[in-house]
């Protein structure tokens, strides 16, 4: 059934349909919106997490070199290639991490207005 805009409707009992159905269908849009911004949340900490694990790895590599150079009486450069690297996956972590809040917030804000829509809904059903 297609919706009927309150402006056509002939009676009362059509323009509160028309409302009902378009509440409706609001509710189900803003819920799918949800549905999305929470996946998007926990691809976006899986990532961070990736990224993390991989900081913990690049820095414990390069220790082990540095050890190693250290052991043959070569001091490790000042700004060596593995701390740049780890540096920059650092630095990618922590854009995650702030995507993530962003992810959140915009949760929270779907969900304020579904809940505001679902208030909505219930007193057109009244």
């Amino acid at each position: 059934m297609g919706l009927i805009w309150p402006e056509d409707a002939h009676d009362d009992k059509a323009a509160l349909r028309a409302r009902l159905a378009f509440a409706e269908q609001e509710v189900r849009t803003l819920y799918a919106r949800i549905v999305t911004a929470e996946q998007e949340a926990v691809y976006a900490r899986d990532a961070w997490g990736f990224a993390m694990d991989r900081i913990r790895a690049l820095q414990c590599q390069r220790q082990e070199s540095d050890d190693r150079l250290t052991k043959f009486g070569k001091r490790p450069a000042k700004h060596c290639v593995s701390t740049q690297l780890v540096g920059y996956l650092d630095m990618d972590a922590r854009i995650m991490s702030v995507e993530v809040d962003e992810i959140k917030k915009d949760v929270e804000k779907e969900r304020n207005i579904s809940s505001q829509m679902t208030i909505k809904h219930a007193r057109m059903e009244k």
